[in-house]
């Protein structure tokens, strides 16, 4: 393995605000299921992303996306997903650490 991976997830709310680890409840509603299994969209989100970053070079490696948004939202969540990630990384370096007698 040369890297670790972190995902963050984010969402855009109906006031266009990108709101990044929205609470699980939120998520959950984010998309209804009718009984033809076909995804409807819940009013709560208009969007929702999900970004998967490395450690190495902050690159980001996959992204998934659900909803109608704008360029500018897209890169604006990307954005602060990105930043986000960087206390995933902190972490994992903490409990490295905290965890490891060879580092």
């Amino acid at each position: 393995m040369n890297f670790t991976t972190a995902a963050i997830h984010c969402a855009i709310d109906e006031d266009d605000n990108v709101i990044v680890d929205p609470e699980y409840d939120e998520v959950d509603e984010c998309l209804i299921f009718t009984r033809t299994q076909k995804p409807k969209r819940s009013s709560k989100f208009k969007a929702d992303f999900t970004f998967v970053f490395d450690s190495i070079n902050k690159s980001m490696i996959a992204v998934h996306t659900n909803g109608r948004f704008t360029l500018h939202q897209y890169r604006e969540a990307e954005k602060l997903c990105r930043q986000a990630s960087q206390n995933i990384f902190d972490f994992y370096c903490e409990l490295t650490k905290k965890y490891s007698t060879v580092i």
